[in-house]
C-alpha cells in the first residue's frame, strides 16, 4: 500500500489524540514548590458517612468495586456498595444487625444533625467496632455494633423503628455537602483513613497535634500532662505552623464561638463565615 493512499486524518491521528484526550498530570517531585499545607480537622464523621457515595455522584471521576479496590487502581474509592436506580436513588448493601435481629442497611440521610448525638465514648466505640469482642477491636474490626450500641445508649428505639431511624447508618451525598464533594473530585482523597483512637474528641485531637493522647481516653482534660509542650509539626519539621480556629479555645480546642451575624447564604460565600457557622451548628446540634 502506498503512503498516498492512507487518509490524512490517520496520519494526524496521534497528534489529534494528544491534543484532545486529557493526560494524567504528575507532580514533578519538587517539594520546595509547596508553599502551604492546609489541614482542616473536623470530627464525628466517617469516610462512608461523607464520601461513601462519592463514586455514584454525577460526573464523578471515581468508581467503586465490589470486594474492594485493587491497590493499583487509583480511580477506585473504597466506599459503599450500592446499586443506582434510573432516578439516581441508591440501594446500598452495607449493613448492621439491629437489637431485634433485623438488618439495617446504609441509607441516604439528608439530616445534618444527629439527635441525640451518637455514642463516641471509649468502651462503646470499641463495641461498635467489634460488638462481642470489643477488646479485640484493633485486631479484628468488624464494624458490626454501631446500631446495637446506639440503640442501647444514645438513640433509644423503644422497640419501634423505621428503616431510617438509625442515623449511625446514614450517609450524605453531593446534595448535602457539595463543597466537600467538589474538593474530593478535584484533589486527592484518602479512602482508607481511620481515626487514631477508637474514642472521643480530645484523644484524637491530641494524636493529630502530638501523635499521642498521653494515655487519656476522655474529653474531660483541660490541660496537657506535665512536660507535654510543642506540636508534632514543630518538632519534626523546619516549617512554621499556624492554627486557625473560629474563636478562642481551651487546650481541648473546643471553640467558643462569638456572635458573627453569619447567615446561611453568607456561609456559602465566605469561607471564614462558613467555618464559624459550622461550629455554631455543631453546638446547636449537641444542645
Amino acid at each position: 500500500m502506498q503512503l498516498s493512499n492512507i487518509p490524512r486524518v490517520v496520519l494526524f491521528l496521534p497528534i489529534l489524540l494528544s491534543i484532545f484526550i486529557p493526560r494524567q498530570v504528575l507532580a514533578d517531585g519538587n517539594v520546595h514548590k509547596v508553599k502551604h499545607i492546609i489541614v482542616v480537622m473536623q470530627e464525628n464523621h466517617s469516610f462512608d458517612n461523607y464520601f461513601g457515595a462519592l463514586a455514584y455522584a454525577p460526573s464523578s471521576p471515581y468508581h467503586t468495586r465490589f470486594g474492594g479496590c485493587r491497590k493499583d487502581d487509583h480511580t477506585c474509592v473504597d466506599g459503599l456498595s450500592c446499586k443506582m436506580a434510573m432516578s439516581g436513588n441508591l440501594t446500598c448493601f452495607n449493613s448492621n444487625v439491629d437489637d431485634n435481629g433485623s438488618t439495617v442497611f446504609a441509607f441516604h440521610d439528608s439530616r445534618r444533625c444527629a439527635l441525640p448525638d451518637l455514642n463516641q465514648s471509649w468502651f462503646p466505640t470499641h463495641q461498635e467496632a467489634n460488638f462481642f469482642k470489643p477488646n479485640e477491636a484493633l485486631q479484628e474490626t468488624l464494624s458490626d455494633g454501631f446500631v446495637r450500641v446506639n440503640d442501647a445508649t444514645q438513640q433509644l428505639d423503644n422497640g419501634v423503628e423505621n428503616p431510617t431511624d438509625d442515623q449511625t447508618m446514614g450517609f450524605y451525598n453531593q446534595d448535602e455537602i457539595p463543597f466537600y464533594y467538589n474538593l474530593a473530585e478535584n484533589f486527592a482523597v484518602n479512602d482508607r483513613y481511620f481515626s487514631s483512637v477508637l474514642g472521643p474528641t480530645f484523644p484524637n485531637r491530641a494524636y493529630f497535634m502530638a501523635a499521642t493522647s498521653f494515655g487519656h481516653l476522655t474529653t474531660n482534660d483541660e490541660f496537657p500532662p506535665p512536660g507535654a509542650t510543642g506540636r508534632s509539626q514543630e518538632r519534626f519539621s523546619t516549617c512554621s505552623t499556624k492554627i486557625k480556629l473560629p474563636g478562642p479555645t481551651t487546650f481541648r480546642m473546643r471553640p467558643k464561638v462569638a456572635a458573627t451575624g453569619c447567615s446561611a447564604p453568607q456561609a456559602r460565600i465566605h469561607t471564614s463565615c462558613r467555618l464559624t457557622c459550622f461550629w455554631r451548628r455543631q453546638r446547636e446540634c449537641r444542645g
